[in-house]
């Protein structure tokens, strides 16, 4: 994961938006991280393999503890809400276009 120059508040933490890739299947992980970057705050994404997620895309989890986390990444002009989900579960996930630049491969989650 790499940190970004993007910081924005989420459940009342001050944070720092962290972007890479999950190792399996390679789709885009968005990480809130404490404003130092020293403490995870929250994981933004879902990584759902059997879902083939196209290029320029990102699942967003905001449900459960990550309630609210939609309308802050969209605020902060990290992602466009594309109005379709895809079930996690017994939740959905929202699929966003990313509006930030994401590293072509490697990283981790």
């Amino acid at each position: 994961m790499k940190d970004t120059d993007i910081f924005l508040t989420f459940a009342g933490y001050d944070c720092r938006l962290r972007i890479g890739r999950y190792p399996t299947g390679g789709a885009v992980a968005l990480q809130l991280v404490s404003e130092c970057g020293r403490e995870p705050v929250a994981t933004a994404t879902v990584n759902v393999p059997e879902v083939n997620v196209p290029p320029g895309l990102v699942l967003i989890k905001d449900w459960s503890e990550n309630a609210g986390m939609l309308s802050v990444l969209t605020e902060a002009e990290v992602v466009q809400p594309t109005g379709v989900t895809v079930p996690v579960g017994y939740c959905h996930a929202h699929v966003c276009r990313l509006l930030i630049h994401a590293p072509e491969h490697g990283g981790t989650q």
